[in-house]
């Protein structure tokens, strides 16, 4: 009978890794146009190699009775757990009124129906689960 020794941790691995460069743009599943975004790199500091992992949250729309927006994660490690937050604000901060989380590369649209007349500033609050960075998206004040 052979023992099988267990394959490197995703641990181990993920911890070579020592960059995420958060990006912000604007709406829609296409990525913005690059004067409509902006980014910060943020690094460990080592020379070690970098993932070029991009975290987007895209600016929110208002159509009919419907706020729309959405999130997405591209280059990033296996295992990298992200969470998008759609908010309003509120006189009291900021309110979480839908979200989403995921793992892995992909697009996530956020949408919460509206009251006809309500009037409110909205953005897309997304952050790396692993404590590897957050964006806030271009806010945007809307009346249903």
């Amino acid at each position: 009978m052979t023992t099988r020794k267990p394959v490197l941790a995703l641990g181990a691995v993920l911890g070579a890794v020592v960059g995420l460069m958060v990006t912000f743009g604007t709406a829609a599943s296409a990525a913005p146009a690059a004067g409509d975004a902006a980014s910060t790199t943020l690094s460990a500091g080592s020379n070690d190699a970098l993932l070029a992992c991009v975290l987007k949250a895209y600016k929110p729309t208002v159509g009919g009775h419907t706020v729309r927006a959405g999130a997405e994660s591209a280059g990033c490690a296996i295992g990298y757990g992200y969470n998008a937050q759609l908010q309003r604000s509120r006189w009291w901060g900021w309110e979480t009124i839908t979200d989403t989380s995921w793992s892995g590369n992909s697009y996530h649209a956020l949408s919460k129906g509206c009251k006809a007349g309500d009037t409110y500033t909205y953005k897309v609050y997304a952050y790396n689960r692993n404590g590897g960075g957050s964006v806030n998206s271009p806010t945007t004040r809307a009346t249903c």
